[in-house]
């Protein structure tokens, strides 16, 4: 569970969804992995194109709660809907490798996430889908049963009647060399201070796999909390520092489970809060 403190685009972001390396998002890999699907349908060449689709950001259209000619670029929000549409197998999700697909589906343009590919599945699942269709607009598009759907959202692989567990990515915790400034710290923790539910919180610097690293404010609650509660503590907090100091938009907030309690406690985060 995460939430981001940053804001729908504005003016002078780059709305273009980016690879690791800056360059436009365009997933060829993924494309390549479902040419050989089609062509080789077996165990091995299904397994990669799982693998990549859990690790990479893929693109999907939003409701017209926002103004659709201003695209989004931004990590999901918990409560974030997703453009869907009903066939006969019932609610079918469209997403998609780029942009550049998605206009191939619907040139007239569309407001549009940039979600990681673990958390894709994780909302498609929880919202029901009964498929996934990706690219749809392409010949190379491809499609995603319910049963596959769910295991992702688990981050298994659905190979044949088993899931085998996807290859786990190593994922570096450690002080950001170069913290947020003072305004920005002060804002978060001033939010924090007024949630009872938040017993202790931490700033540190995530690294997943080759992702870029991100800024994170981890979160530790009371006993008993579930996730809904959670994850609208969190929201209040993000808004509530937000309003405070514009610098809160860069960073990423997360409900610390227990592991990672435990590695932060041990230094590898700069502890902010405790009450």
């Amino acid at each position: 569970m995460a939430r981001r403190g940053r804001e729908p685009e504005e003016p002078g972001i780059d709305p273009v969804p980016r690879d690791e390396t800056g360059g436009p998002l365009r997933n060829t890999a993924i494309v390549e992995a479902m040419l050989n699907v089609a062509t080789d349908d077996v165990e091995e060449t299904r397994a990669l194109l799982f693998q990549l689709l859990l690790e990479a950001t893929l693109v999907v259209m939003t409701p017209p709660m926002v103004n659709t000619q201003r695209k989004r670029l931004l990590k999901p929000l918990p409560k974030t809907r997703f453009v869907t549409f009903q066939d006969d197998d019932g609610t079918v999700l469209p997403v998609f490798t780029s942009t550049s697909t998605l206009l191939e589906w619907r040139p007239e343009g569309a407001g549009y996430l940039a979600v990681p590919g673990r958390t894709l599945f994780e909302m498609a699942a929880a919202g029901g889908a009964d498929k996934i269709i990706i690219d749809p607009g392409s010949d190379t598009r491809g499609t995603l049963t319910r049963h596959e759907i769910e295991a992702l959202s688990r981050h298994r692989l659905p190979l044949g009647d088993t899931e085998v567990v996807a290859e786990p990515v190593q994922v570096t915790i450690g002080r950001p060399a170069v913290p947020p400034p003072d305004e920005t710290i002060g804002a978060v923790t001033s939010a924090l201070r007024g949630q009872a539910e938040v017993e202790q919180a931490w700033l540190c610097l995530v690294k997943q796999g080759d992702t870029r690293p991100e800024m994170v404010i981890a979160v530790r609650f009371a006993e008993g909390l579930d996730d809904d509660a959670g994850r609208e503590v969190l929201r209040v907090v993000v808004d509530e520092a937000g309003r405070a100091d514009d610098g809160v938009r860069e960073l990423l907030f997360v409900r610390a489970d227990e592991a990672l309690v435990s590695t932060l406690s041990q230094g590898a985060g700069r502890e902010l809060y405790r009450r």
